[in-house]
């Protein structure tokens, strides 16, 4: 047994576990020729930047006799490791529930038994941090009890950050559904674990600078980065865009429908893998953005750009807006589509009557498209419809010698294309 004892300590050693010394058993006698035990190292698994208490609770030592829990004694062990679900609830009612995938690190070897011991630990401080962090949400609430924490990132949609008995979970060698939820539940598990480590970054550059120069005015010292914010940034992000996305969308599909040539491009993330990672890493708020742009008819082009959480930014002709909700982005983009339409009208029209001398212009008080030549006004207005198609409703004056008449004509989509009717129309027009 002896040699075993031994030959497990290098072991761990060879694995650059931390070996710390033990202390000596209460009341042994420690002057000169005493008698020391020489089993006398513990075994440090802890982070060297978490909290006392974690490194406390981060030691155990080698089993002098044949144990039922393995070679390894541990004093604090609570076997417990941290779930990560996502819970939406869809138009219909239903709700569907996403887990991470758990890994079990405890292959029986003894590297395994410490890096099982060690993932509790650092689990348990995460969620501890997660605590701390749940009180002060910004942009959302929290529910906290002692070992569940939820989140509502958006309506229908719910974080549950939980620490579960492991033997309660399922197996790792029972065969994994992979689905697009698993896979954010996974990245926000690992992501989690990064910013913790980039708190203990942050930590060790303010314990050295204190030591090493002149003291800070706590007031003027950076404040502590969080854990759970990023993560809730990240997945209200993501429901931003989609939304966003959504709105876009119809208005490229009006467009579309009418015939009008559309050029839809939707980038939610501009940075790559690395960059995001660095900007994840770095102590300051650093946020994820991303862009797009609307292609209208080859000769207009509306671009947005976005930062995590729900930051839009319209860059038009005219300026550069910021965007506080959806309805007023739903109105910006008809407003400039209708613009970008009307004046392509006037193109048309000026075609069509070139050798007439006639006048085309876009009246943006009243967002008409206007022209005119001898015995003719015609008007052109752009609308859209309870169901996101796009009409144009056409008011023609025909003057003759005897007399005035009025007509009314309207398009809907999907029998021709726009423009294509609005050219058969001007020319209807002037052979009248």
């Amino acid at each position: 047994m002896a040699d075993r004892y031994w030959m497990d300590a290098l072991k761990i050693r060879r694995r650059n576990w931390g070996l710390v010394p033990a202390p000596l058993p209460y009341g042994a006698p420690t002057g000169r020729g005493a008698d020391k035990t020489t089993r006398d190292f513990l075994i440090c698994f802890g982070l060297e930047d978490s909290p006392a208490t974690f490194r406390r609770r981060a030691l155990g030592h080698l089993a002098s006799y044949e144990t039922a829990s393995g070679p390894v004694v541990f004093s604090n062990r609570s076997r417990t490791t941290l779930r990560v679900s996502l819970r939406l609830l869809n138009s219909d009612g239903t709700e569907e529930v996403y887990y991470n995938q758990y890994q079990e690190s405890d292959n029986g070897s003894l590297d395994g038994i410490l890096r099982a011991a060690q993932r509790e630990l650092i689990e348990q401080e995460i969620f501890t941090a997660l605590i701390r962090g749940a009180g002060n949400l910004p942009t959302t609430t929290a529910r906290v009890s002692e070992r569940l924490i939820v989140i509502e990132i958006a309506q229908g949609t719910e974080l549950y950050l939980e620490l579960v008995e492991s033997d309660t979970l399922p197996s790792p060698s029972q065969p994994a559904v992979h689905s697009i939820g698993q896979t954010k539940c996974d990245m926000i598990y690992h992501l989690l674990h990064i910013l913790l480590l980039r708190l203990h970054s942050h930590i060790k550059e303010r314990r050295l600078s204190t030591s090493n120069g002149p003291q800070v005015d706590p007031a003027s010292a950076p404040v502590s980065p969080t854990v759970l914010q990023p993560v809730i940034d990240i997945l209200q992000y993501e429901t931003f865009c989609q939304r966003v996305k959504a709105e876009m969308g119809k208005i490229v599909s009006a467009l579309t429908k009418a015939g009008v040539p559309i050029k839809f491009e939707f980038n939610a993330v501009g940075e790559t893998g690395e960059e995001i990672v660095r900007l994840i890493c770095e102590d300051g708020a650093s946020h994820i953005g991303g862009e797009t742009t609307i292609r209208i008819d080859n000769s207009r082009t509306l671009r947005f750009t976005f930062h995590s959480p729900s930051s839009l930014i319209a860059h038009i002709s005219q300026a550069t807006l910021s965007i506080s909700s959806i309805t007023q982005l739903v109105q910006l983009l008809r407003d400039e589509t209708e613009k970008c339409l009307l004046q392509r009208i006037c193109d048309v029209g000026n075609q069509a009557t070139e050798q007439l001398n006639g006048v085309w212009f876009v009246d943006l008080l009243v967002s008409r498209s206007i022209g005119k030549w001898e015995g003719c006004v015609i008007n052109f207005r752009i609308s859209y419809d309870s169901d996101s198609t796009i009409s144009c409703t056409v008011s023609r004056l025909i003057r003759s010698e005897k007399h005035s008449k009025t007509y009314m004509d309207t398009f809907t989509s999907g029998k021709i294309a726009l423009f294509d009717w609005i050219r058969q129309l001007i020319q209807k027009t002037i052979v009248s």
